[in-house]
Parts: C-alpha cells; structure tokens; sequence
C-alpha cells in the first residue's frame, strides 16, 4: 500500500507539475511504464513500440493511478480490455492515442 501510494504522488508531481514531461516511448511501455506515459504531457512512440497491462494476467490491480490517467485518455471499454485481458497494443495502431 506504502509503495503505490508513492508512485501515486511521484505521477501527480509529473502530471501537475509546473515542467511539462515528455516521454520518448521505444519498446515495451507496460504497467508501471504505460502510467509513467500516461502521466507524460507529451508521448513520442517509436513504431516497435507497444503497451500492455499485464497486471491483470497476475490478478493484480493497476496500482499507480494508472486506472484513472490511462482511462482519461483511451475511454472506458478500452482500459477495461486491458486491464482483464493483458492485450497488448502496437503504436502503429495508436489504438491508445499515445503516440
């Protein structure tokens, strides 16, 4: 509980800051790396690149507020296909609006 109440605040200094963030996404952008994106102002995604939450697969909840900044940018349906499902997704297919 400590350790995702920490990431929590260290994504919200990121996303509320007063230093606009960009993240140059390359690779595997998962779980805790996804929040960190989603926390990002700005995201460049290389085209290998791909997202994932794979949490789900282990039974585990997306524990760095992810489930609310990822959900604000791909809706709904979307998040919740990922987070149950552990479905990844390439940028090529931007079906995140990351990139």
């Amino acid at each position: 509980m400590r350790f995702s109440r920490s990431l929590h605040e260290v994504l919200d200094r990121i996303e509320y800051g007063a230093v606009p963030v960009i993240a140059a996404l390359h690779g595997s952008v998962a779980g805790g790396g996804l929040e960190l994106a989603a926390a990002a102002h700005i995201r460049v995604a290389e085209r290998n690149t791909y997202y994932a939450l794979p949490e789900g697969m282990w039974g585990i909840f997306v524990g760095g507020g992810g489930a609310v900044r990822i959900l604000r940018l791909i809706g709904t349906s979307r998040m919740v296909d990922m987070m149950l499902t552990g479905r990844t997704y390439s940028a090529e297919q931007d079906w995140l609006g990351l990139s």
